[in-house]
């Protein structure tokens, strides 16, 4: 679960097929759902599940999201440097 501001977005983890680091200032144009505030927050990382739906995430410090998520589904595929 993901909470930004009033919003509360479930991506459940079994559905998580993929993460990237995005280098785009701001997110992709092909993104379903965007979250957080794109011009403030410095890390972007796209979630790609496996309903084909693409969550664009504005964030700092994107690496303690993806490690967290890391802990819970090992053998997901992740591309980036996420440090």
């Amino acid at each position: 679960m993901i909470k930004y501001a009033f919003s509360k977005i479930i991506i459940p983890i079994e559905d998580i097929k993929e993460i990237l680091e995005s280098s785009y200032y701001v997110c992709e144009e092909n993104s379903h759902y965007t979250i957080g505030m794109q011009n403030v927050q410095l890390d972007r990382i796209i979630i790609k599940t496996k309903d084909n739906k693409i969550y664009c995430i504005s964030l700092n410090n994107s690496y303690i999201l993806v490690s967290e998520i890391k802990k819970i589904k090992p053998n997901i595929s992740i591309k980036g440097i996420f440090i």
